[in-house]
């Protein structure tokens, strides 16, 4: 790299003055620059980007044109994405597009594109590769723009080099040799067969006077011929898998990125004498060394141990553990060349920065939060062009990654600035919501970098020790003046350490026992600033700061008294107190009792206290709306559909309302309050009270009879605190519900209410009560508290039992805490045999999103709880959690219930182990862990699996009221969505069959089946696979009918789905065995499910075979 000048006192890698660019030379640990992100172009599926010699911008897709049946030159036809290439017209000062231009479109998808050498402004050629079922390098010719018909040619010249999956000829760079160096891609997950070009790096001596008669193929030579012999196609390296991006460095070498394999089972050859199943290595950026082999076998070339084998028992670098131990790598396999990155993210295209450094793009990168958006990442190089190990990704004003849809390509400039190709979110070979953008350094000030040394996350200390805290800050364009810790939000000055000017330092002297959220805060010289997410601390072993489980109630009225109530899990007990509170309202410090006489109609904010000595205290900001009335649920003039009766609920004392089972519910309707309920039960009558006049009504309890009376979601009266109640209610119809414990008396003689200008109490039943004529499964929703005790964050300290959640008010006997709503779903998740029940507990304030066909967004602290019971005595397995976090991603945790069925207790990895199930009986079952559960909950799956539109759009019993109903109505009515549900569409509205309902079509079951238990992963911008699980997707585009499989399981002449041929079609192999690496799903199934199994194969056997394959 040429020395292009020096900024003195300016360490930046870029500087940007009044439009010129000037370049500093900086050293791996120096700053890169940050990056504002603009999109200049929406297309999907772009896959390459380069700028010719006529300063147009080329770029390249992989399936943006549609698809078309075409000849594969050997008599078959596959139905074939059509890529594209386009040029593009930039304004030079702003890079900005303004101009395009579709040049032409190709019969598969393109993944390289590199211009000759000798191209210039009046001579476009380039050569493109073509990904399709042959597998073609093409050179085109075309004309300058703006002139018409733009090609001149467009001929082969390199053709039939094979395409396996999504894996073919990638990126293309000419050599100072005047070479074509190509990454060629293997046939096979794990090299079980490969051609003898595949898995490489090629060369092309397109001067050979081969090339005189035409095209030529890698069938025309021999392995010695293309192995240091006399072929114009010459192997460099082999061993890689998938090699995509390849770039000629400024220093003299080539560099490659390569994809790695998934878990699967390895070729079995040369001193391999066993199959074996393995993860293998991450993602790789190498360099390229002649002669050199990068792990992925070939047995054609007598390449047998994939990548480092496994030599020592100890942890080997690269290593295959399941090969025996004494396993030697190949000789040729150097460990100097390549760095592992992230395991499974489709590493793509890569280019040489300014700087010297490597900028790497990944397809799509899953973080520990699920979320599978792309990034770039850079690279560092020492001064003999090794690669030093030190990797990040590049970021924003704000210091954080910067995110995209799918990184296929980047492209860096004279200025410093990158042009992205962003594929979008994978579908097959192509992507959803592409676009090219342009990444540029940002010029002014820029706030300073900090970092958290030192504690690790979760520490723990001893009550009485002393916490030191480190802290790495560096300003790149100014000084650091200042650092602070925020310590549970109370800010701690640091000091700069005397043993390095970038470490500052703080120590939080004898710290109270408790929590501690701690971030560091940088500022600079001019005013930039810098705070780090949170690291959490504890002080003590055993420590439970409070946590506020219940909150006044939110609606106050003018002239009334404001009963309300505040609790709060701590230990020891907590004290509560008020912050902020309008005059005249009091809490009890001890009860948690709020009092308050509102005379004025408006709104309050309040903040509650919890604290018990240890930190952090709970507080919450409460708002409290101060109303003249309440207004009524239907208005007096569109009660239609309401009758003169009520609904009621029986159930026995004692007995859990939401476990309820059938026989010990009772439910009907009454014309009135006047039915006498049996003794030792719980009677809950629900409906509405009409209101004629509207102004002041005064309930009352018989003092002799526990009952509450609610009306909407606020509580009136109730025996265990108060006797009578007011409100001011305005005409119409007010929902209200009754509860009665023990009964033996009418509900009529339970409570009494005197209206307005009423001197005298008169019987409710004497008012009028109606119920809805069809009457609803649910009538309200209780809300929960946010998060319920789950932390906001998973790197926070977790609950280690589940009776420490919050999810059960007893845990011993399942009783649900308060804001559980139950659900089921159309078409489960096959969990090997498991019984499942599932709630979610919605926070209060909040409402779900709901959407017919897109996911629902839940709001933050959303709790979603799944439970699996096994065996004919419904034996306790494990209790999942998943928690929405407040940015919209979730974490999920796992407890596995202890041998005594009292509790259950984390599971910190996932692992596979035996369980009892009966007394006389085990099964095997796999307990996942935090990680395990993001490898399904991911951004593409829309992260909250079950509950949707389609599933849930069916009937449901609720115990709680006894009553079935369509779950998306009765959900909708009890106002757990943000806008109701029209509920003369929801019969329109798509649904998911379960595989026993016989009212289904067998497609539509399987379909149903496949969307359940495949679309998590296969699904756009899910996993690296080509078929679409989709219920909403038509056949035909599913990817699954005659498709050639990646993982072909050993076998020859299979497909995907062979129609009329289940044994010879891989989806069913998949999900029949369960050895590991081919079993389908690959997560959470050990047992096959045999009824799914059977109507798959019976749906495939009635399948139609395609008219080319009849």
């Amino acid at each position: 790299m040429s020395d292009v000048g020096r900024v003195c006192g300016y360490r930046l890698g870029v500087l940007l003055v009044a439009g010129m660019v000037t370049v500093q030379h900086v050293q791996a640990n120096d700053y890169f620059p940050r990056f504002s992100v603009q999109t200049l172009v929406e297309r999907d599926s772009h896959s390459t980007v380069t700028i010719g010699p006529d300063g147009h911008l080329y770029a390249t897709t992989t399936n943006s044109g549609g698809r078309e049946e075409r000849d594969n030159g050997e008599g078959e036809t596959h139905r074939e994405h059509l890529g594209e290439v386009w040029r593009y017209t930039l304004e030079p000062e702003t890079g900005e597009i303004t101009g395009e231009e579709r040049l032409l479109t190709l019969p598969g998808p393109v993944n390289g594109f590199v211009f000759d050498p000798t191209a210039t402004a009046d001579r476009l050629e380039f050569y493109i590769t073509v990904l399709n079922a042959r597998g073609h390098l093409n050179r085109i010719r075309v004309k300058p723009a703006g002139e018409e018909a733009p090609v001149i040619e467009n001929s082969i010249v390199v053709d039939f080099l094979g395409r396996g999956g999504n894996h073919g000829m990638n990126n293309l760079v000419f050599g100072p040799d005047g070479l074509l160096y190509a990454n060629q891609g293997g046939r096979t997950f794990w090299g079980t067969e490969e051609d003898n070009h595949t898995a490489a790096v090629l060369t092309f001596d397109l001067d050979h006077p081969d090339f005189e008669n035409g095209a030529i193929s890698p069938r025309d030579y021999t392995l010695e011929q293309m192995w240091g012999g006399d072929s114009p196609i010459q192997i460099v390296a082999t061993g890689l898998r998938n090699p995509h991006g390849i770039v000629r460095h400024s220093n003299g070498e080539f560099y490659v990125t390569i994809h790695d394999p998934p878990r699967g089972p390895l070729a079995v050859g040369g001193p391999i004498r066993e199959e074996v199943v393995s993860d293998g290595p991450p993602d790789l950026v190498a360099r390229l060394k002649r002669g050199a082999y990068y792990g992925h076998v070939n047995g054609n070339r007598d390449e047998w141990v994939s990548y480092g084998g496994n030599p020592t028992a100890e942890v080997d670098p690269f290593e295959i553990p399941e090969y025996p131990v004494g396993t030697m790598p190949l000789p040729n396999y150097d460990l100097s060349l390549m760095v592992g990155t992230r395991r499974n993210h489709c590493i793509s295209g890569i280019d040489e920065y300014l700087n010297g450094d490597l900028v790497v793009g990944y397809l799509y990168a899953r973080g520990a939060e699920g979320v599978n958006l792309a990034g770039i990442e850079r690279f560092v190089l020492d001064e003999e062009g090794n690669l030093t190990g030190e990797h990040e990704f590049l970021k924003g004003a704000d210091n954080r990654p910067l995110v995209f849809q799918g990184v296929m390509d980047v492209l860096v400039t004279e200025k410093g600035w990158i042009y992205v190709a962003n594929f979008g979110r994978r579908r097959g070979d192509g992507g959803t919501k592409g676009s090219i953008d342009l990444l540029k350094p940002l010029g002014g000030n820029l706030a300073p970098s900090v970092a958290i040394l030192s504690p690790e996350n979760r520490a723990t200390y001893m009550p009485g020790d002393d916490v030191e805290v480190q802290v790495e800050a560096i300003d790149y364009d100014g000084e650091v003046e200042a650092v602070s810790l925020l310590v549970n939000g109370r800010e701690v000055p640091c000091h700069r350490s005397s043993e390095a000017a970038s470490t500052w330092v703080a120590t939080l002297e004898q710290p109270t026992i408790g929590r501690y959220d701690v971030r560091a805060r940088a500022s600079d010289n001019d005013d930039g600033a810098t705070t780090t997410d949170p690291l959490f601390l504890q002080v003590g072993s055993d420590v439970h700061p409070p946590v506020l489980t219940e909150l006044p109630k939110a609606t106050a009225y003018a002239g009334f008294d404001y009963r309300s109530q505040v609790q709060a899990k701590a230990s020891p007990a907590a004290r509560f107190s008020l912050e902020g509170a309008p005059t005249g309202m009091t809490i009890d410090q001890v009860s948690g009792q709020v009092r308050w006489s509102p005379q004025e109609a408006g709104e309050v904010n309040v903040r509650v206290v919890a604290d018990n000595g240890t930190e952090p205290r709970a507080v919450r900001t409460i708002h409290i709306q101060v109303l003249a009335s309440r207004a009524p649920e239907i208005a007096a003039d569109a009660a239609r559909g309401l009758i003169p009766e009520i609904d009621y609920t029986e159930r026995q004392l004692g007995e859990e309302a939401a476990t309820a089972g059938d026989a010990h519910v009772r439910t009907g309707t009454a014309p009135t309050l006047d039915r006498e309920c049996a003794r030792g039960t719980v009677a809950t009558y629900g409906g509405y009270f009409g209101v004629e006049t509207a102004g002041r009504y005064d309930f009352r309890l018989n003092k002799e009879i526990s009952a509450t009376l609610s009306i909407g979601d606020e509580t009136i009266v109730d025996s265990g605190d108060q006797f009578e109640g007011s409100i001011p209610l305005e005409k119409g119809m007010h929902a209200f519900s009754l509860v009665v414990e023990g009964c033996g008396a009418q509900g009529a003689e339970v409570l009494s209410v005197r209206g307005p200008g009423e001197s005298a109490w008169s019987s409710v039943a004497t008012y009028g009560l109606y119920r809805h004529a069809d009457s609803y499964g649910l009538s309200s929703v209780q809300r929960a508290q946010p998060y319920l005790l789950m932390p906001r964050d998973e790197r926070d300290f977790l609950p280690q039992r589940l009776s420490e959640t919050g999810v059960f008010s007893d845990t011993a006997s399942i009783t649900l805490a308060p804001g559980a709503v139950s659900y089921d779903v159309n078409s489960p998740l096959w969990s090997d045999g498991a019984k499942k029940d599932r709630w979610v507990f919605v926070p209060a304030g909040d409402a779900v999103t709901f959407e017919e066909q897109a996911p629902w967004e839940f709001p933050a602290g959303t709790v979603f709880v799944k439970h699996f019971a096994l065996g004919k005595n419904d034996t306790r397995i494990e209790t999942r959690l998943t928690v929405i976090k407040e940015d919209g991603t979730l974490y999920g945790v796992t407890y596995r219930w202890r041998a005594s069925q009292m509790d259950a207790d984390l599971v910190t990895a996932g692992y596979e182990t035996s369980v009892v199930v009966d007394a006389d009986q085990q099964q095997r079952w796999f307990f996942p862990g935090p990680e395990d559960c993001m490898k399904c909950h991911t951004y593409a799956a829309g992260f909250v699996l079950g509950m949707n539109t389609r599933q849930l759009n069916r009937e449901f019993r609720y115990a709680e009221t006894g009553r079935s109903d369509n779950q998306l109505r009765a959900l909708s009515h009890a106002g757990l969505f943000d806008a109701p549900v029209e509920e003369k569409e929801i019969a329109s509205m798509d649904r998911l069959f379960s595989l026993e309902d016989e009212s289904a079509t067998l497609e539509q079951r399987v379909r149903s089946y496949l969307d359940s238990n495949c679309r998590q992963c296969h699904t756009t911008g899910g996993v690296n696979a080509n078929w679409f699980a989709d219920f909403s997707t038509e056949l035909a585009e599913m990817g699954v009918v005659d498709a050639k499989p990646l993982n072909h399981m050993g076998l020859s002449g299979v497909k995907l789905v062979t129609p009329g041929a289940p044994d010879e079609s891989i989806m069913l192999m998949r999900v029949t065995t369960e050895k590991t690496g081919y079993r389908m799903p690959p997560l959470g199934r050990l047992k096959v499910d045999r009824a799914g199994v059977d109507a798959l194969r019976r749906w495939i056997d009635q399948l139609e075979p395609t008219p080319e394959k009849k």
